[in-house]
């Protein structure tokens, strides 16, 4: 059988929790063992890094842990079976750019602190964590748009006016002086985004997911 090298989304077999990967060359494979993994390619139009966020956001991660098989020491099943399933809301163009804008962001930060760990302030964690909240704000805005809208939560919007850096675009030594900066401005208690995002941990529906109800 011929095997293709192709971009995809990959999972490992067992995790604790969502933990989908994008391998963008396309070279990365499974090896046997006691636990593989499983790769997905995206649709046509559907942004594989827009999926990679709803896949790896809470909202879709607590109904896959209601559907799968969990294993001893709380570890999930994350076979074809249970991940074909799962629900992957619709988007548009401009949704997806805006998700696609978030990932871009995090796996930046992420990836500079990885190389660079030296680099990495007592501040920067909390970077890192706000703009997953950012990103899971978008994404529960796509699965509970009527509740949302209904509270006055209108994060894309908010996301739109926020002026976000495209850390594709920028060199990378402006990279994290420019997100420093960005979430700062974005983290401030005063800022709409800021409020919209404490605001949204008042909902029900999110507290159920988040485990705080």
């Amino acid at each position: 059988m011929l095997f293709r090298s192709l971009p995809k989304l990959f999972t490992p077999d067992l995790a604790l929790s969502a933990s989908f990967a994008f391998d963008d060359t396309g070279e990365l494979f499974f090896t046997g063992g006691v636990a593989g993994g499983y790769g997905i390619l995206p649709n046509d139009g559907v942004h594989p890094k827009c999926l990679l966020a709803l896949l790896n956001s809470q909202v879709v991660d607590f109904f896959h842990h209601r559907i799968a098989t969990q294993m001893r020491g709380g570890w999930y099943s994350y076979e074809s079976r249970f991940i074909k399933n799962l629900p992957i809301a619709a988007t548009t163009t401009d949704q997806q750019k805006w998700i696609v804008a978030c990932v871009e962001i995090l796996l930046c930060a992420r990836r500079h602190f990885a190389d660079n760990p030296a680099a990495e302030t007592t501040r920067d964690p909390l970077m890192v964590a706000y703009w997953e909240r950012v990103l899971n704000g978008l994404v529960y805005e796509l699965y509970f748009p009527e509740e949302m809208h209904a509270a006055g939560l209108r994060l894309f919007d908010l996301v739109a006016s926020a002026n976000l850096p495209d850390v594709t675009a920028l060199p990378e030594a402006e990279h994290l002086p420019r997100l420093r900066q960005k979430f700062e401005e974005l983290h401030d208690g005063a800022h709409p985004l800021r409020i919209a995002l404490d605001k949204l941990q008042t909902l029900d529906t999110i507290r159920i997911i988040e485990g705080k109800a």
